[in-house]
């Protein structure tokens, strides 16, 4: 009796602690995303639409195009406390643009534009449960480096460095013990304006898509 009262006292607390040490507070996260850009278009934008003379080198239609984006990236993400953890990690992202135009300098109707980004996020997320299925929402923001213009023109300049918000809606299945994997619906939306030498335009990037990513636990 008096060994079982005292492996209680010292050991029964120790196998809790080790228990709760096994408990995966990190992972490694491969992540990738396929969405639709468009644009929000500044009040500079919107009084060259408004325009109707013919002096303009380059008239705006009113219409705009939809583009096809897309990045890949890795992120860490460690558990805080509760449901919130911390994801931080490095994205390369491609970003288009795409304007339909009465171009008397190229002779087309409509041109693309498509911007190589690194892009550096920094996310909060909340999972609602610690069950096999996890809902989650995350919210945060991402340096972005500019890299490389993907197209032979360049008549609308993207930024050098900008930065921009993001906000998620999405579910984790845990597979394993220290596989899951998950998909959201995101939305990402640039805070800095893209610029022409043609025009004054004012244009703001953003997007909405899906990420699917796979995560490693340790």
């Amino acid at each position: 009796m008096n060994r079982l009262f005292l492996f209680l006292i010292f050991i029964f607390p120790s196998f809790l602690v080790a228990q709760k040490e096994n408990i995966k507070r990190h992972s490694i996260d491969v992540v990738s995303g396929l969405s639709f850009g468009y644009r929000i278009e500044g009040a500079k934008f919107k009084k060259i639409k408004a325009r109707t003379d013919q002096d303009l080198r380059v008239a705006v239609d009113k219409e705009g195009l939809v583009t096809a984006n897309y990045h890949l990236g890795l992120d860490y993400r460690i558990r805080l406390f509760k449901g919130f953890s911390l994801k931080v990690g490095t994205r390369l992202a491609l970003w288009s643009l795409a304007i339909d135009f009465s171009n008397h300098i190229t002779g087309e109707e409509s041109i693309k534009m498509s911007y190589f980004f690194l892009e550096t996020p920094l996310i909060f997320q909340y999972r609602f449960n610690k069950k096999k299925v996890q809902p989650y929402l995350e919210i945060g923001g991402s340096p972005m480096f500019f890299l490389q213009n993907k197209s032979s023109l360049e008549l609308i300049e993207a930024p050098s460095f900008s930065f921009m918000l993001q906000a998620g809606l999405g579910i984790s299945y845990q597979i394993t013990e220290t596989i899951s994997v998950y998909g959201q619906l995101l939305s990402r939306f640039q805070l800095q304006e893209y610029s022409s030498e043609l025009n004054d335009f004012d244009l703001y990037p953003y997007e909405i898509g899906l990420e699917l990513g796979t995560s490693f636990c340790f």
